[in-house]
């Protein structure tokens, strides 16, 4: 168990808000409900928001007022795409002196009221790894329908998930609301990931991390990611998935170019990109030229070009019924 000194606190809760009304509530119970042997808080920033997400944080903050500790922003930081969105935050998770952050969006939420005690025991008891996560459910809002987390074919029974690097690069282990790490590496990544990209996405976030040790996922379902009209995983398909993928990994090999998991990730992008272009179109021969030294091997090349000259219609076609039939793993 965690050994707590005086009323220091463990736990800073990272929960970044913005027009976040319908599902918020739900988001800051989850919160409120942890039952633990430390002090914890939770710093929910709420960037500005056109609805009335910020008053249900006040009530929130009135009611518990120990959990509870609320940042009002009268002018969205988001937006400015500077960095100061992190900053900010950040800021006020290294004022708090907690040991470890726990990630949380307004539109997730947590299941298991014992979440926080079983990672920080976990982390406390093995400290070889980078961060510690666990399974979820993914909700589509639109139809109030659960779908198994990504990596669910990962776990083998009664068994944690360990996450390497090769693991990261076949399947998306985990989503923020699951993640607890120690404060000071998730302020190091942050920094690093805006130094290196100019910005701290979650995959440049995890990838740092992974520098440093392995992660952990338990074999327990303690959380909900939000599928919705607004999320961010809202629009992501055909082309514009593949797209913005090869962007966010070639970045990445580009600081870290003898990787070669890595130059695999951007490889599979790439070619999933050429599958909706035309060879008809000379940009689109130049992508192809651009990447023609991800394709090393007679097998990658065949992959590449088979893709480049099939119709974009039947490979658009393709991809969604595979999409489709991934989605269908529904739970039991």
């Amino acid at each position: 168990m965690t050994k707590v000194k005086n009323n220091q606190c463990i736990v800073a809760i990272r929960c970044l808000v913005y027009n976040h009304e319908p599902y918020l509530r739900e988001c800051l119970d989850g919160f409120i409900k942890q039952q633990t042997n430390f002090k914890f808080v939770a710093i929910v920033h709420d960037d500005a928001s056109t609805d009335k997400s910020a008053d249900i944080i006040r009530e929130y903050e009135e009611k518990y007022p120990d959990i509870i500790k609320p940042i009002y922003e009268t002018e969205n930081q988001y937006s400015k795409q500077n960095g100061s969105l992190g900053q900010i935050v950040n800021t006020a998770i290294k004022a708090t002196g907690a040991k470890y952050t726990a990630l949380c969006e307004g539109d997730d939420y947590w299941t298991d009221p014992f979440k926080l005690q079983k990672q920080v025991d976990f982390l406390e008891t093995n400290p070889r790894y980078s961060f510690c996560c666990h399974r979820f459910n993914i909700l589509q809002e639109c139809t109030k329908t659960f779908l198994k987390d990504y990596a669910h074919t990962y776990y083998t029974k009664d068994q944690n998930l360990i996450i390497t690097e090769d693991i990261f690069f076949s399947t998306w282990a985990t989503q923020l609301l699951t993640t607890l790490l120690k404060t000071d590496r998730f302020i190091e990544a942050c920094d690093t990931s805006r130094q290196l990209f100019g910005k701290a996405l979650d995959v440049y976030l995890y990838f740092l991390l992974l520098q440093s040790g392995p992660g952990i996922s338990l074999n327990e379902n303690m959380g909900v990611y939000r599928w919705h009209e607004n999320g961010a995983a809202k629009g992501l398909h055909g082309y514009t998935r593949f797209r913005k993928g090869y962007n966010t990994y070639s970045a990445l090999l580009n600081a870290f170019p003898d990787d070669k998991l890595l130059q695999k990730r951007v490889r599979y992008y790439a070619i999933g990109c050429l599958g909706f272009l035309s060879i008809l179109q000379k940009d689109n021969r130049n992508f192809y030229k651009e990447n023609k030294h991800l394709f090393s091997t007679n097998t990658q090349i065949v992959k590449a070009m088979t893709a480049f000259i099939t119709p974009p219609l039947i490979w658009n076609f393709i991809r969604k019924m595979y999409r489709n039939y991934s989605l269908k793993t529904k739970l039991s």
